[in-house]
């Protein structure tokens, strides 16, 4: 199961056992970096990147570009990973998809044809957001014979289960079931 990690980085989740014994996918979860370029955020953001193998690049269709669109871009692209545009909130009154849509053309040199249009709030569109991932974003390559390498990106802290990691596996195997 994929799911969605700093402005729009996916992960695999691990299976956690439930209470039968049998593993069960966690539902997805979204993990949004800080904004407007506070320095934790800034920090998330390099984190999570670094972990992903690719990204939502998503746009407000009302407000266009904005400084955060563009330094998360370039950490996407210096981190070499497939970037994919969404432009968001299609459905109010006064979006400009269509503005936006040039603008992503014109700033980050990804044709248009690339951009997907959708109102999350409605759910418009929503399924070619995942379609797209399925197609443009790499499957990671594990190496099971080598040892052990995971990153810890993100944990909270069950009151039953205590702490729960999020790790992406580059590396090894994490555990054998007999």
């Amino acid at each position: 199961m994929w799911t969605l990690a700093g402005r729009g980085c996916w992960h695999r989740r691990v299976l956690l056992p439930c209470a039968t014994g049998a593993a069960r996918p966690q539902p997805p979860r979204f993990w949004p970096a800080a904004r407007h370029g506070a320095a934790a955020g800034s920090w998330a953001s390099d984190r999570l990147c670094s972990s992903a193998r690719g990204v939502l690049l998503v746009v407000d269709a009302n407000e266009g570009i904005q400084a955060q669109t563009v330094a998360n871009f370039f950490l996407a692209f210096e981190a070499q990973l497939s970037i994919i545009p969404v432009i968001n909130k299609t459905d109010l009154k006064n979006a400009h998809p269509e503005r936006v849509e040039k603008q992503i053309e014109k700033v980050f040199d990804i044709p248009s044809d690339d951009c997907i249009k959708i109102s999350a709030k409605l759910g418009t569109n929503v399924e070619h957001v995942l379609q797209a991932v399925i197609e443009r974003i790499p499957l990671p390559k594990v190496h099971r014979k080598n040892p052990l390498r995971v990153l810890v990106f993100d944990s909270t802290f069950d009151q039953y289960r205590g702490v729960i990691a999020n790790v992406v596996l580059f590396d090894g195997v994490g555990f054998q079931r007999r």
